[in-house]
Formats: C-alpha cells, structure tokens, sequence
C-alpha cells in the first residue's frame, strides 16, 4: 500500500475494517465536526449494507480476479454479477470506485511531486 499498489483483496480487507468500527452514521458521530457534516448532508443515508454488497461481490471473484482487476471482462462480470446476487452495473461501480481508490493510493505514494499532484488534480482533490 506504501507503494501505491493496490489490488481488490486490500479493498475487502480494508471493508472489513470499517465494518469492524461499526456503524458509518456512528463513526461520523465519533469524529470531530463530522456530526454537523452529518446534519447539513440531510437525506444523504449512511447505508451499512452497501459494505456488505461490496464484500459479496469482491467474495464472488476468483482470487486471481482480485489480485488482476483488468482481466475482469463481460462475460467474467456478469458471473460475478449472478454470485453475488447483483447486477453487471452494480460490480461496474464497484470497479470503477476501486479504480479511482488505486489511483489515489498512488497519488499518495507519489508525494509531493508533479506526478503525485497531477493524479490528484484528476481526482479533483
């Protein structure tokens, strides 16, 4: 991870990890100022099953699939999809969120460099 490498075993592990620290809603209470964040975000939910749909879905890969994201093709998606009781877009979103996370990761990495800052002007960050 101090590299910036990531792959979709690290996202389940890090999933886990939160699920642990309990609820989001309850987690954004504990930080500071998060809890007026919390009210001026109004109807937005913090929804703790979308966590364990993420985890089903990254469960359904093979570990190969998880450890090389990019072979993920059609027909692979929508075998994942069908295991983990989703739809095709439902795992899209989840690659793609994965994506961006990678590429922050190596932002990170990066430091304080052109490389690292043109990563994160991409993300808008």
């Amino acid at each position: 991870m101090r590299d910036g490498t990531i792959d979709l075993e690290d996202f389940l592990e890090h999933i886990e990890q939160i699920k642990n620290m309990g609820s989001l809603s309850g987690l954004m209470d504990m930080i500071p100022g998060a809890s007026g964040l919390k009210s001026q975000m109004g109807s937005v939910e913090f929804n703790d099953n979308e966590f364990r749909r993420r985890e089903g879905i990254i469960r359904s890969m093979t570990p190969f699939e998880r450890k090389n994201p990019d072979v993920i093709n059609g027909s692979r998606r929508k075998r994942i999809a069908n295991g983990s009781g989703v739809g095709a877009s439902d795992v899209n979103k989840l690659l793609n969120e994965f994506k961006q996370s990678k590429m922050l990761m190596q932002a990170m990495a990066g430091g304080s460099g052109k490389a690292g800052n043109s990563m994160l002007r991409k993300l808008g960050l």
